[in-house]
C-alpha cells in the first residue's frame, strides 16, 4: 500500500467517523426535549459538517453527510431561529445540485434527490413559501430543479393547510413553466383549494376559467403536450360544466340579464366543444334555462328543444322536461310580439315535436290547445283548423274533442269558408250533445246564427245590400217567425237597406234610394204589426213615419205619427214625434192642424228647449190660417209663459197689433194697459208716447173752449186791475189746466206729443195776447181814455206774443239737439216768423193709436 492509498483511507474512514459520530447525535437529539434537543442536533450538525470537509466529493459519505446535515439544521429551526430552515435549504440546494451530476447508475443507488427535495420544500415553506423559493432560485441563476422543488412547496403549504401561499405556490409552479405537463395539474389544485377548501366560489369560478381557456387543444399548453389532451379535454368539460352551472346559480339567486347572458354564454360554448359528452343533454337543458333567464325566449326554445330531441336514448325524463320548457319558452317569445311569424312557426313546430314525442301526456294535450289558441289570435286560420283537428282525430274520447271539433268550424269560419264552417259545426253539434254538453250545443248554435249575420256582413261589404237584407235577414225571419231573434232579423234587413238607400244617394241614384227607403217602410210596418212588444217597436216605427214624409207620402206620414205619438209614454220620444207632426202638418200648409199640434207640443213638455219656439210658430201659424183670435191668444200665452224671450216684445206687439185689427179696441187698450203698468225697454218708449197722446189730448181738448173766452169790460168802473182780473179769471184757470197737461206731456219724453204740446202751450200764449189786444172795452170810453187802454191792451199782448216765440223757440232747439222734427217743429218755425194760424190745425192731429212702436 503506498502512502498515497493509506492517506485515501485514512480520509475515508475519518469522514465515516465523523458521520457516524453526527448519526449518534443525531438519534439522541431526535429522543431529546427542549434545549437538550437543539444542543443535539447543532453536536449532530457539527460532525457532519466535518465529515462533508474531509469525505471525497462524489462519494456516498460525502452526500449522505449533506443530507443529514440539511436535516439537522432543519431540525434545529423554530420559529424563533428561522435562519436554520436557510441553512438547511441551502445544503439542500448544495446536495439536489451536485446529486444531479452523478451518473445515473450512483443516483439510483444513493435515492437521495427525491427526499432532498421534499425537505427543501418543507423549509420553504417555513421562510416565505413560492416567493422564497424564486429569490433562492434566482439568486443563484436558475436551477434544473427549482421546478420539482415549488411543485413540493406547493403541495406542503397545501398539506399545512396555507391555502393562501398554496395558490401562490401553484400559480409559480404555472408560471415558471407554463406548458409543463403538470401546470394542468397545477391548476386544477388552485380549483379544488378554492372550491372545496377555502369555500371562495368567485375565486374557484376565475380559476376553473383560467382552466379552461389555458389548456384548450389550440393552446401554447396543447400544443406542447398532444399526449395529455384527453386528459386536459376531460377536466376542461367539467371545470366549462361547472363554470356555467355556478354562473345560472348564481343568476338565478341574484337574477339580472347580465348574469344570465354570462352563464348563456357559458353554456353555448360547452356545448359548441363537448357536444358528444355523456353531460351534453343536461347542459343543453341548462343552456336553455340561461337564455330563458336572459329572456331569449326564441333561443331558449331551440336548445331545451336540442335537449328533447337531439339525444335519443338519454334521460327521457329529462327530454320530456325539456320539450315541456320549450314549448313555455316559444311560446313566451309569441307572447312579447304575437306578430312575428317566425315565433309562431318555432311554437307550431315546438308543439308538433312535443306531441309526437309525449303524445299520451297531459301537456301534449294542453301544448296542442295553446298552439290552436296562438294561431287563432295570430290568425293562423290554417294552423288553427289542423291543430284543433288533429286534437280531434289524436284523442276522440277526450272531454276536450267537442270543443275541438267546434273550433275547427270556426278556423274555417274565420278563413271564408262557410259552407265547410256550417258542415263542421253540425258535426261538432251532434258530438256535443252526444256527449251531454247542452251548454256547447246552444253556443255553436248562436255560432251558426253569426255566421250568417257575418255571410250578410260581407255581401254588405260587396255592396248586395239587397241579398243580405233579403237572403239572409228577412229568410231568417220568415223561416222562424216565433224564434226571439225574428224581430232583430228584421230589424237588421230594415237597417241594411237604410244603408243602401244611404249609398244610393251618396251616388245620386235617386231610383236605388226610392226602392230602398220603400222596402224599409214596409218591414218597419211588418217589423211593427207582427211583434208589438218587441223593444225597438217605437224606434221602427218613427222610422216608417220619417220615411213616409221624405218619400213624399206625408198625409200617411201624419198618420204614422199620430200613432207613434198615441202609442209613446211621455218622454224625450214622444216630444219628438208631437213636433215632427206637427211639421209635417205644415209642411202640407194644414196651418190650423200645424198651429194646433205646435201648442199642444208646448203645453205638454213646458220645459223643452223647443217649447218657446213651438209656442211662438202655433201663433204665427194661426196667423197665417186667418183665425186671429186664436193667435192673438197664442201670442199672449208666449208672452206670458217666455218673458225673457227675445221675441216676447215682438208677441206683444203682434198680439196688440192682432186686437186693434179685430176691433176690439177695448181689449187692445186693456192690453196696453196692462203692459204699460210695468213696462220692459222695448214698450218704454210707446208707453211714454201712449203718456203723452193721452195728456196732450186732454189739454187740445181744452182749446176750444179757452180759445172762445173773450175779454169784455162792460163799464168803466171795470176798467181796473181788480176788473179786468175778474173778467180774466176764466181764461187763466182754463189756461193753467191746459198747460198743465201739455206739460206732462213734454214730459213723458215723446217726441212727437212734446212737439204737439209746446207747440199748443205756445199757441195758448199767443192766443192770450189776442185775448188781451182784442178786449171790449166800455162805449162810454173817451177816445183819450180808449186809446190809452188800447195801447195798455198791445202793451201786455205783446209780452204773450214773446212768450209764445220762445215757447217754440225751445222746441226748435231741442228737436235739433235731439235730431228729430215733425210737423209741430215745422210750424213752430212759422210762428216765430210770425205765420201763426187763428187755431191750432186740429185737421192733422195723429189719430188715437192702441200703440206706438215697432217690431223688433
Amino acid at each position: 500500500m503506498t502512502t498515497r492509498d493509506s492517506a485515501a483511507v485514512s480520509t475515508e474512514l475519518r469522514s465515516e467517523a465523523f458521520f457516524r459520530l453526527g448519526d449518534a447525535y443525531f438519534e439522541v437529539a431526535s429522543r431529546d426535549r427542549g434545549a437538550a434537543r437543539q444542543a443535539g442536533f447543532v453536536r449532530a450538525a457539527t460532525a457532519y459538517e466535518r465529515a462533508v470537509n474531509v469525505a471525497p466529493k462524489g462519494g456516498d459519505i460525502y452526500f449522505l453527510s449533506l443530507y443529514k446535515l440539511g436535516w439537522s439544521y432543519y431540525n434545529q429551526a423554530t420559529r424563533a431561529n428561522q435562519a436554520e430552515y436557510t441553512r438547511a435549504v441551502d445544503v439542500f440546494g448544495r446536495l439536489v445540485s451536485e446529486y444531479d451530476q452523478l451518473t445515473p447508475e450512483q443516483q439510483s443507488k444513493l435515492g437521495l434527490r427525491g427526499e432532498a427535495i421534499e425537505y427543501m420544500a418543507i423549509a420553504f415553506t417555513q421562510v416565505g413559501g413560492a416567493q422564497a423559493a424564486s429569490e433562492f432560485f434566482e439568486s443563484r441563476g436558475g436551477s434544473s430543479f427549482k421546478l420539482p422543488v415549488l411543485r413540493r412547496v406547493a403541495a406542503s403549504l397545501r398539506d399545512q393547510g396555507d391555502f393562501t401561499r398554496a395558490v401562490d405556490a401553484y400559480r409559480a409552479v404555472i408560471a415558471e413553466s407554463p406548458t409543463d405537463s403538470a401546470a394542468l395539474t397545477a391548476q386544477r389544485e388552485i380549483v379544488d383549494i378554492y372550491q372545496n377548501r377555502m369555500l371562495e366560489p368567485e375565486q374557484a369560478q376565475q380559476a376553473r376559467l383560467a382552466l379552461v381557456e389555458t389548456f384548450g387543444p389550440g393552446s401554447p399548453w396543447g400544443q406542447a403536450n398532444a399526449g395529455l389532451v384527453a386528459e386536459a379535454t376531460k377536466a376542461r368539460e367539467e371545470a366549462l360544466r361547472q363554470s356555467a352551472q355556478f354562473a345560472l346559480a348564481q343568476a338565478q339567486q341574484r337574477s339580472g340579464r347580465a348574469r344570465f347572458e354570462q352563464a348563456s354564454d357559458l353554456y353555448g360554448k360547452y356545448i359548441q366543444e363537448f357536444t358528444s359528452s355523456d353531460s351534453a343533454q343536461a347542459v343543453n337543458f341548462l343552456y336553455g334555462e340561461a337564455l330563458f333567464g336572459q329572456g331569449e325566449f326564441a333561443r331558449a326554445g331551440a336548445e331545451y328543444s336540442r335537449a328533447a330531441y337531439n339525444y335519443p336514448g338519454k334521460d327521457a325524463k329529462l327530454a320530456q322536461q325539456a320539450g315541456t320548457s320549450a314549448i313555455v319558452a316559444l311560446d313566451s317569445a309569441v307572447a312579447r310580439n304575437k306578430s312575428d311569424r317566425a315565433a309562431q312557426d318555432a311554437l307550431f313546430v315546438g308543439v308538433d315535436q312535443f306531441v309526437a314525442a309525449f303524445g299520451e301526456t297531459d301537456v301534449a294535450k294542453k301544448a296542442l290547445i295553446q298552439k290552436g289558441r296562438r294561431a287563432s289570435e295570430s290568425e293562423r286560420w290554417d294552423v288553427m283548423a289542423a291543430t284543433f283537428r288533429s286534437y280531434a282525430e289524436k284523442y276522440p274520447n277526450d272531454a276536450y274533442t267537442p270543443t275541438a271539433q267546434k273550433l275547427v268550424g270556426d278556423a274555417l269560419y274565420r278563413s271564408g269558408q262557410y259552407a265547410e264552417a256550417q258542415a263542421q259545426w253540425e258535426s261538432a253539434q251532434k258530438i256535443a250533445v252526444g256527449a251531454g254538453r247542452r251548454a256547447l250545443s246552444d253556443s255553436i248554435t248562436r255560432l251558426q246564427t253569426a255566421a250568417a249575420a257575418t255571410f250578410a256582413d260581407t255581401l254588405v261589404k260587396q255592396g248586395d245590400y239587397r241579398r243580405a237584407a233579403e237572403e239572409v235577414y228577412v229568410a231568417f225571419a220568415e223561416k222562424n217567425p216565433n224564434d226571439a231573434k225574428a224581430p232583430d232579423a228584421l230589424r237588421n234587413a230594415i237597417e241594411t237597406y237604410m244603408l243602401a238607400d244611404s249609398v244610393a244617394r251618396s251616388r245620386n241614384d235617386e231610383a236605388a234610394s226610392r226602392q230602398a227607403r220603400e222596402r224599409a217602410i214596409e218591414l218597419s210596418g211588418r217589423l211593427v204589426t207582427q211583434y208589438p212588444t218587441y223593444r225597438y217597436r217605437l224606434q221602427y216605427q218613427n222610422l216608417q213615419a220619417r220615411l213616409l214624409a221624405e218619400t213624399g207620402r206625408r198625409e200617411d206620414a201624419v198618420e204614422a205619427l199620430r200613432a207613434v205619438i198615441a202609442a209613446t209614454p211621455a218622454g224625450p220620444a214622444k216630444a219628438d214625434a208631437m213636433v215632427r207632426l206637427a211639421v209635417t202638418l205644415d209642411s202640407l200648409d194644414r196651418k190650423a192642424d200645424a198651429a194646433a199640434a205646435y201648442e199642444q207640443f208646448a203645453a205638454a213638455y213646458p220645459r223643452d228647449p223647443r217649447a218657446s219656439g213651438a209656442q211662438y210658430n202655433a201663433a204665427i201659424t194661426y196667423r197665417e190660417s186667418g183665425d186671429q183670435a186664436a193667435a192673438a191668444r197664442a201670442f199672449g200665452t208666449f208672452a206670458t209663459r217666455f218673458p225673457r224671450d227675445e221675441r216676447a216684445s215682438e208677441a206683444r206687439q203682434a198680439r196688440l197689433e192682432l186686437l186693434r185689427s179685430s176691433g176690439d179696441t177695448t181689449a187692445a187698450n186693456t192690453e196696453l194697459a196692462r203692459i204699460c203698468a210695468s213696462p220692459t225697454a222695448d214698450f218704454k218708449a210707446a208707453c211714454s208716447a201712449r203718456v203723452g197722446e193721452a195728456n196732450f189730448r186732454r189739454g187740445a181738448a181744452l182749446y176750444p173752449q179757452y180759445q172762445s173766452v173773450k175779454l169784455v169790460i162792460p163799464n168803466v168802473a171795470q176798467l181796473t186791475a181788480a176788473g179786468v182780473k175778474r173778467a180774466s179769471a176764466r181764461k187763466q184757470t182754463l189756461l193753467r189746466t191746459m198747460t198743465g197737461h201739455f206739460t206732462r206731456a213734454i214730459e213723458s219724453g215723446s217726441p212727437e206729443w212734446l212737439s204737439a204740446a209746446t207747440f199748443y202751450a205756445g199757441m195758448a200764449q199767443w192766443d192770450y195776447g189776442n185775448f188781451l189786444k182784442n178786449a171790449e172795452l166800455p162805449q162810454s170810453l173817451t177816445d183819450e181814455q180808449r186809446a190809452a187802454a188800447v195801447q195798455g191792451a198791445s202793451q201786455q199782448a205783446e209780452q204773450n206774443y214773446e212768450a209764445a216765440r220762445k215757447t217754440w223757440q225751445s222746441l226748435i232747439t231741442k228737436a235739433e239737439q235731439e235730431s228729430f222734427s215733425n210737423a209741430w217743429v215745422d210750424r213752430a218755425r212759422e210762428g216765430i216768423k210770425g205765420n201763426v194760424p187763428e187755431s191750432p190745425p186740429t185737421s192733422t192731429l195723429p189719430s188715437p193709436a192702441v200703440v206706438v212702436g215697432g217690431l223688433n
